[in-house]
């Protein structure tokens, strides 16, 4: 298989998992007409004096803001995977390095296309009317996806550098919030401080929030383009390349033996034992079968020849049930 054709099977994969987790599915639709209920209905008559004129210029804000939220999905799946040891079943598996991110960065895409077109649709029911050519929809539906993949990369970083769920949450928390706050979602740049303003005009979230307003509602969008266009290619590239190294190391970052312990040498035979501690059930030399994961974990421990009466712990991450290599196997 290619590698775009394990991303698209692991890319199943992930999405399966929403339609058999009804709680998903629900949350993803609830979410985002929860944003819009509550924002344009609290403040629309404080900011813009009604409603449906606050909804007018609020939507496209909050069509940019929701995808923030949403992809942060992608850093508490990504180490959800890592931390229930998934991450270390895909590392017997010949596939492609990148396809296991990959695989879940175009889920959530697809999911931050669910949520876009249910906040469109909302807001269409409560008054909200385009004034743009359906060219420029489409486009500014592209944009927003193009937003999303380039943040599902960030998240993903953070899924991969970061060990426990809470610290990730609380990471995505604190990224997303300023950037979704303080940018022009909500309110133009120039109602503003003027210390704050330097900030907002220079936010992502302002930049792509601009733009996908000018192609949505016909206003000027050559600039906020250009400028969003160099965001999310800069963005895609530092944050693909920075995932890409920090999973392959901790994918192959050695295990912590026991003190006292050693690893496997020529001549030692690895003894698997079952996870029901009913004894050894195949015995062969080490370094002659690749970890398959079809029933790790597994206790393995290492005796040797020169000291056979000190079979000492080995920790491993991966345990063989069918001994027999493949090509370009390794020692994990």
């Amino acid at each position: 298989m290619s590698p775009v054709s394990q991303t698209a099977v692991l890319t199943r994969r992930n999405l399966l998992h929403v339609w058999t987790d009804p709680q998903q599915l629900i949350g993803m639709t609830i979410q985002p007409l929860m944003f819009l209920l509550l924002f344009v209905y609290v403040f629309g008559g404080a900011i813009a004096g009604s409603s449906r004129a606050y909804i007018q210029f609020v939507l496209p804000g909050l069509v940019v803001q929701g995808v923030g939220f949403w992809s942060a999905q992608t850093a508490i799946g990504l180490n959800a995977d890592f931390q229930r040891g998934l991450i270390d079943r895909f590392r017997s598996l010949p596939i492609a390095r990148s396809a296991v991110v990959a695989g879940r960065i175009v889920a959530d895409v697809l999911r931050t296309a669910w949520g876009t077109v249910i906040t469109v649709a909302a807001g269409l029911a409560f008054g909200f009317r385009p004034h743009a050519s359906a060219a420029g929809a489409v486009a500014a539906f592209g944009l927003v996806l193009a937003w999303g993949f380039a943040l599902s990369w960030l998240m993903a970083f953070l899924g991969v550098a970061l060990r426990s769920a809470e610290t990730v949450q609380t990471a995505g928390f604190l990224l997303i919030m300023p950037l979704g706050f303080a940018s022009s979602v909500f309110a133009p740049a120039s109602s503003m401080p003027g210390w704050l303003q330097a900030f907002v005009r220079a936010n992502p979230v302002t930049v792509v929030t601009d733009a996908v307003r000018g192609l949505i509602g016909g206003g000027p969008a050559g600039r906020p383009l250009l400028e969003s266009a160099a965001w999310l290619a800069g963005l895609t590239a530092v944050s693909w390349a920075l995932t890409i190294q920090r999973y392959r190391a901790r994918l192959f970052l050695p295990h912590s033996p026991p003190v006292g312990s050693r690893g496997p040498s020529p001549g030692d035979r690895m003894t698997r034992t079952d996870s029901t501690g009913s004894g050894p059930s195949a015995a062969y030399p080490c370094g002659t079968s690749l970890a398959h994961c079809a029933a790790w974990p597994a206790p393995i421990s290492v005796s040797s020849p020169r000291r056979p009466t000190r079979a000492r712990p080995l920790v491993t991450s991966m345990c063989s049930v069918t001994p027999g290599p493949w090509a370009g196997e390794r020692w994990p």
